[in-house]
């Protein structure tokens, strides 16, 4: 069969969907389709057909937006896809709108609602619209979070029999090995943020708590680059204040096991999320976790047993949390990483996610 999968971006779709995509090749000719090409030479090692196409992330211009799905829709229809496999919300919308009257089924993955969803306003209620009107010709709808899935079944935007749980985009045990033993060496205990810098990440709350620690043999890093597109990135300005021997700002990640294994502990104090990626990987690492309480980070973390949860947009129970974290001797800490590698290891595997796409795709 010929499988399409397009994304916001070629960089996303190979680190989050790699195992998926060398699964499809063996028996299927895959194409990739994004509007960038940063990963279009690692993709086509992998034995994939590459298409750029002209979408943007940023763009909220009518005529603009109209020539994207018009341009999804030309290249639908020349290469005559079977299925399509869509992330991220333009992608999955325009997917959907441009293969109406195609005889193409639309398997769409909706990885986390973002905050224009959420928010009250014309366009959170034209995403929803839209949303309405074009899932209806979707085959099959994944969630990342049964909380999610719950907003869009309530809200009549997907029928619950038409969609289903995934574990995130689950994480490779067999790359990610637990390499935790650092966790015994307690001399110096580093806290590692791992994400785009944006006030919805709750990076906002992290640098605010990290300056609240007195402990001079804790180290906080920030993992991660700025997001232009998002309304809530910040600027370099807006964190160089916050820099110091104690707080330390380390740009973009280019191998996140480089970040993890000088880390103690993974923290994300998100406001929400599909499935939070670096605690995915973090905690498959076999570290222990910190993360608000909230969908796409909770489900990773057992409370008090392989981290902490925190209460969201909290610079003090995170505080509290940070501080708890440090009265841990090494072993608890130890024992409080092994036992969220275990928690992975038995919800979080990426099998069990290439294993319900392959359920769909008959």
């Amino acid at each position: 069969m010929k499988i399409c999968i397009t994304g916001n971006t070629s960089w996303s779709i190979i680190n989050f969907r790699k195992e998926l995509i060398s699964e499809l090749c063996r028996n299927h000719a895959v194409y990739i389709l994004t509007p960038d090409e940063h990963s279009k030479v690692n993709l086509e090692e992998l034995g994939c057909i590459f298409i750029k196409n002209e979408l943007s992330r940023k763009s909220i211009n009518p005529i603009y937006e109209l020539k994207s799905i018009l341009e999804i829709r030309s290249i639908f229809s020349k290469y005559k896809f079977d299925y399509v496999l869509s992330f991220n919300v333009k992608p999955n919308l325009y997917a959907l709108i441009g293969s109406i009257g195609l005889k193409i089924k639309i398997i769409s993955n909706i990885s986390g609602l973002g905050s224009t969803f959420l928010k009250r306003g014309l366009l959170g209620a034209l995403i929803k619209f839209l949303y309405r009107a074009a899932l209806r010709f979707a085959k099959h709808v994944f969630f990342q979070n049964s909380h999610d899935q719950a907003i869009f079944v309530q809200s009549k935007l997907v029928p619950h029999d038409k969609s289903s749980i995934l574990p995130g985009s689950g994480v490779n045990l067999e790359i990610f090995k637990k390499d935790n033993k650092h966790l015994l060496n307690k001399d110096e205990v580093h806290f590692s943020f791992i994400g785009r810098l944006i006030r919805d990440k709750g990076l906002k709350e992290f640098l605010e708590a990290a300056q609240s620690i007195k402990d001079n043999n804790v180290i906080f890093h920030i993992f991660g680059d700025f997001d232009s597109h998002n309304p809530s990135s910040f600027k370099d300005s807006d964190l160089s204040p916050y820099a110091s021997n104690k707080i330390i700002f380390h740009g973009k990640v280019q191998d996140i096991k480089e970040a993890l294994r000088i880390s103690h502990c993974i923290v994300l104090p998100s406001y929400r999320e599909g499935m939070s990626r670096s605690l995915l990987e973090g905690a498959a690492f076999g570290l222990p976790l910190i993360a608000s309480n909230v969908p796409g980070c909770q489900e990773l973390i057992i409370q008090n047993k392989s981290g902490f949860l925190v209460e969201v947009q909290s610079k003090h129970s995170l505080e509290k949390a940070f501080n708890n974290f440090l009265d841990l001797s090494p072993k608890e800490m130890l024992d409080m990483g092994n036992a969220s590698r275990e928690h992975i290891e038995r919800h979080f595997d990426v099998k069990k996610v290439i294993r319900k796409y392959l359920e769909r795709i008959i």
